[in-house]
């Protein structure tokens, strides 16, 4: 799909006025005519643009909707994190749901309430959800050390005892057309493509090295 710049779009709309009118037209900079033209070029130029981004984002995906096929999302890594006071306090410190905390520039989220009990100084371990899909998340034990949400004063660390795990990237288009030629050719389900597409779609397997589990599956007759 071609996309026409705003130049091109503006100077062939000029050219259409001339060419259709045997009148002088003002075409100087500033002008009224000169303003409504760039006007419309402009919004034209911005359609083309949105068109090919539509173009680039779902009409290629079309032909493999009439198979069910999609693409996977990417899954977002988990881990449980443990809040905790400078000392011991007389009083419970809630902890709320949905309380941020971060390993560098990973956002991470509780999803459940909890509190640090009176006379304790650590929360139990709180589970908590990264804020996006992407095995960047899958850090380590004690990368979680910032506090990003505001908590009672008391509250002055974090920490996860336990590593982030789980996280998974978004599925880019080469795997995606992998993944569907291994579905298409492993229809009937007896040979190495379908073989490797029930492997991969029923999430049994994370990754694999693709050419040599086909040659040894090929070399067994399966």
């Amino acid at each position: 799909m071609e996309v026409k710049s705003f130049n091109r779009i503006y100077g062939d709309m000029v050219n259409y006025i001339i060419a259709n009118q045997d009148r002088l037209t003002d075409f100087n900079d500033g002008s009224v005519l000169a303003s409504q033209i760039e006007a419309t070029a402009r919004e034209i130029a911005m359609l083309y643009v949105a068109c090919r981004v539509g173009f680039s984002t779902h009409l290629r995906s079309l032909p493999y909707s009439v198979f069910g096929f999609r693409m996977k999302e990417g899954v977002r890594a988990s881990t449980r994190v443990v809040l905790s006071r400078s000392r011991p306090f007389a009083h419970e410190t809630p902890i709320p749901a949905g309380t941020v905390v971060a390993a560098g520039s990973l956002s991470f989220a509780t999803t459940e309430a909890a509190v640090v009990p009176a006379g304790g100084t650590d929360s139990p371990g709180i589970p908590a959800v990264a804020a996006s899909v992407g095995d960047g998340f899958n850090v380590d034990t004690g990368a979680i050390s910032t506090l990003i949400s505001t908590l009672p004063n008391d509250i002055v660390s974090v920490s996860n005892p336990e590593p982030a795990t789980g996280g998974e990237n978004a599925e880019d288009w080469a795997a995606y057309m992998d993944r569907f030629a291994d579905h298409i050719l492993g229809l009937q389900r007896t040979n190495a493509s379908g073989f490797l597409s029930g492997l991969l779609d029923r999430g049994i397997i994370r990754s694999m090295a693709r050419s040599s589990i086909s040659r040894r599956l090929t070399a067994s007759g399966t």
